[in-house]
């Protein structure tokens, strides 16, 4: 399983009035170049703008252990 994370530093449109948010992390199943990563925020959280791409990285252990966790039935609801 391959899954990446990029966290992005990010500033809140002018005209937005959704809740403030200053960080956003985008998710992918495969290695995304920076245009990638710009377009999916841009979609995802069409009120904010990009500042940085503050790292991305590998979070392939992160969805594996999710997984098995889920699919083991230990998870119950909140």
């Amino acid at each position: 399983m391959i899954y990446y994370e990029a966290e992005c530093k990010v500033e809140m449109k002018p005209e937005s009035t959704k809740a403030f948010i200053n960080r956003a992390t985008v998710s992918f199943d495969y290695k995304p170049t920076d245009d990638d990563i710009k377009a999916e925020l841009a979609e995802r959280y069409p009120q904010v703008n990009l500042v940085e791409i503050l790292r991305v990285y590998d979070a392939s252990f992160k969805a594996e252990w999710l997984t098995d966790y889920y699919s083991k039935g230990n998870f119950h609801g909140d």
